[in-house]
């Protein structure tokens, strides 16, 4: 399972780092995109903003386009 740590800034896009390169995306289904493309379904999206305690998901099916 591969670890992908986001930021989401409103008005902005997403910064987030694959494969150790942090990078900005206009939008979460592109970065959402990205990672399918890159490491197929075996990833897992974590906000650098939320508590601990805190759980967010998204779960869509996807196509490497």
């Amino acid at each position: 399972m591969n670890i992908i740590y986001f930021d989401y800034i409103p008005d902005f896009g997403v910064n987030a780092s694959i494969g150790g390169e942090w990078d900005f995306y206009r939008s979460f289904d592109e970065l959402v995109d990205e990672c399918f493309c890159f490491y197929g379904d075996d990833f897992l999206l974590v906000s650098v903003v939320l508590h601990s305690d805190s759980f967010v998901g998204y779960r869509e099916s996807l196509t490497c386009n």
